[in-house]
């Protein structure tokens, strides 16, 4: 896996092939990300060990509107 500089997140990478940046596909059904899918040159790369982890989602803090004053 190739990823962009200076960065940990694996949502998306550098295409190996074509050096565009390919998205991640993830099973949902069972929780993982299986790789990464290129759209400009069609290359599909494997994930391996950490790389098919999904982090777990945190609730964001809600800003509540009119405040500040």
């Amino acid at each position: 896996m190739s990823l962009p500089p200076a960065t940990g997140d694996l949502s998306t990478n550098v295409c190996p092939k074509c050096k565009a940046t390919s998205e991640e596909v993830l099973n949902m059904q069972e929780k993982k990300r299986v790789g990464w899918y290129c759209l400009k040159c069609y290359y599909f790369e494997e994930a391996i060990l950490r790389e098919t982890v999904i982090p777990k989602v945190t609730k964001q803090p809600t800003v509540e509107a009119g405040g500040g004053e």
